[in-house]
Parts: C-alpha cells; structure tokens; sequence
C-alpha cells in the first residue's frame, strides 16, 4: 500500500535520501513568491519538515550559512554519506556538499559551479545528473549527455 510520508513547500520534492537516524532529506523546488531550491529535512517518526538549506532565490551562492545559499538546480539528485550529503546542482554544473553535523556549511564538492565541461576534463561537468556515494566516500557521478560516470575519491582522485 502507498502512503503519503511527508507533505513539503514549494512545487513538490525533486529527490529524497535518508540519514542513519531515518530523517529524510527532501530536494525540493519553490514556484511564485518562493522561487528558489531548498533542502528540506523530514524527521522521523512525526514527519516534521524544516528547510535547512537553500534560499528564495535560484543562482550560484556557496555560504556559510546554509539558509543564505543559492542552488540553480534542474533534474537534480541528493545523495546521504556520513561525511553529510552531495547535491547536483545541474544548471551550475557542479556538485554541491551540505554537511549538517559540521559545518552546517554550503560548498562546493566538484566542478567549477561555472563553467560547463567536456568528457575530457575530469574536473569540469557538462551535464550533470545523479549522485552516489559508496561506503567509503567515493563519489560517482553521473553526467547525462555525456554518457559517463566520473569518480571523486575521498582522498581527491
């Protein structure tokens, strides 16, 4: 049987993952007078869903606070590490990292969240679209139009 979990702002959620304690983590898009990208966090049990990232606004904005940082995401995915969560921020070509239980912090992960890239520059992202983390930190992401998978070790390789 299908039930709903959640109910959450904006146009609706995007992508979801879940942190060790069951808490999802919900990306989400806003329409009209919100019209930016968040992350919004789901506890669980209770269902109760708090913004914890993102702005009213759509753009490029690494900060330190999270509440003040701009995403400009387009068909995107999150994904959960204990090292905190990878977002794709497809319309800035780039990765994103958002880790709640350290620096709370908003920063980039991989690519230049500028400038789109080729298949031949492993550090720059034409198209970038879904996200997983393995065990030890790996990064493996997924560039759509280019048909590849890039990989992102925990040490940088």
């Amino acid at each position: 049987m299908v039930t709903t979990f959640a109910t959450v702002s904006g146009s609706g959620p995007v992508d979801v993952c879940f942190d060790p304690s069951g808490n999802a983590y919900v990306l989400t898009y806003g329409w009209g007078l919100s019209n930016g990208v968040y992350i919004q966090k789901v506890t669980t049990p209770g269902a109760v869903v708090t913004t914890v990232a993102g702005a009213d606004a759509k753009g490029f904005l690494d900060h330190a606070d999270p509440l003040q940082a701009l995403f400009a995401l387009a068909g995107s995915s999150i994904a959960y590490h204990s090292t905190g969560m990878v977002v794709t921020d497809r319309a800035n070509f780039c990765y994103r990292r958002y880790d709640p239980d350290q620096t709370n912090a908003i920063a980039t992960a991989a690519g230049t969240c500028t400038t789109s890239g080729s298949t031949l520059d492993p550090l720059l992202f034409l198209d970038p679209s879904g996200i997983a983390i393995s065990a030890d930190g790996t990064l493996f992401m997924a560039e759509r139009s280019a048909g590849v998978i890039k990989k992102l070790t925990p040490g940088g390789v």
